[in-house]
Formats: C-alpha cells, structure tokens, sequence
C-alpha cells in the first residue's frame, strides 16, 4: 500500500535527486547551475511564507529555477499552480528568476493533469495572466518519459550507476500504476 502511494515516490525522487543532477537527465531542460534544496530547506522556506505551497521538488539555478510537482492520481489547478509562482517569487528576495515547472504524471495531456479544463499550456498562461503577470515555462511529463529518460544514462560512476539502477527498478515495480512501458 504505501508504495503505491505518491508520497513514497516523492520520497525516492528526492532521494535520488539530492544524489543526482537533474541536468543530466534529456526530459529535463537543466543545467549544471540547478541544484536542488533539500527537503528541510523547503520547509524553512514553507515557515517563512507562513506555510506556503511548496512543490515537491525544487532547484535554484543561475540563470533559472525549475520546480517539479508529482502526480500519481490527483489533478493539479491553477490555484495551487500560482502558488508555486508565488513560493519561487519569495525564495528570491525581490530577485526572481524566471521558473520552469514540470508536472510528472502518468499523462502530458493538459485536461487530464488540471481540474480546469484547459486545451493547451497556452490556455493556462493566458489564465494566469488574468490572475497577475506571472508566466512561468509549463512543461508537462509523463513518468514514461522518466523511465526512457533513465534508461539513456551512460556512466562508468559506481555511484550514479547504483542511483539510476534502483530507480528504474523502483519504476519498474510501479509500471502499472505510473502507465511506464518498458521495453
């Protein structure tokens, strides 16, 4: 039961992703400037917006943040997306960088990841625009997309070797429930 649950995998992706670069993985437009805030730093940004929506994975780059939100079986929405907005705008202290968030789900379908029906990240833009001027860079992956991305890795590192071996073989035993085809 609980590793169906998605707390568990944002448990081993943060695991993985305090070990690992983003940057080194293709379905993620990073750089080696983006490293990620562990998890006890997220909370103390949380505190100090007075328990802001924290996404649940987040790196700060030089030129950029890129913030990383699961999604096994709830839909995201606008609200909690300009929340996201908002918690990268705070962590800045008046500096903000522009923010790329990527949603993983089981689909990259736009209607099937958010409660409102959107047709497009271009319907989402122009909605937050509505809101305030906030335009962050929206991408949408499928866990799929994770697994393949994975896959490709190439390292002679002991270490990162270990890392991506017992992350495929993670996804790998949640396949079903996450929708990945391996191959």
């Amino acid at each position: 039961h609980v590793n169906e649950l998605e707390v568990s995998l944002n448990h081993v992706l943060n695991i993985f992703f305090s070990l690992y670069p983003i940057y080194k993985l293709d379905c993620f437009e990073a750089d080696e400037t983006n490293v990620m805030l562990s998890s006890w730093k997220l909370e103390e940004y949380a505190r100090m917006q007075k328990n802001a929506t924290q996404p649940d994975l987040f790196f700060v780059g030089t030129d950029n943040n890129i913030a990383v939100e699961l999604k096994t079986k709830s839909k995201t929405s606008l609200e909690q997306l300009a929340k996201y907005i908002k918690f990268n705008n705070a962590i800045s202290n008046g500096d903000a960088k522009p923010l790329r968030i990527y949603f993983l789900s089981k689909v990259t379908d736009v209607n099937r990841v958010f409660k409102e029906k959107f047709e497009s990240i271009n319907d989402i833009h122009t909605a937050l625009r509505s809101e305030s001027n906030l335009r962050p860079d929206i991408k949408l992956i499928s866990y799929n997309d994770l697994y393949i991305s994975i896959s490709k890795v190439q390292t002679s590192e002991v270490t990162e070797s270990r890392l991506v071996g017992g992350l495929l073989s993670y996804l790998s035993k949640r396949s079903n429930e996450l929708q990945i085809i391996i191959q």
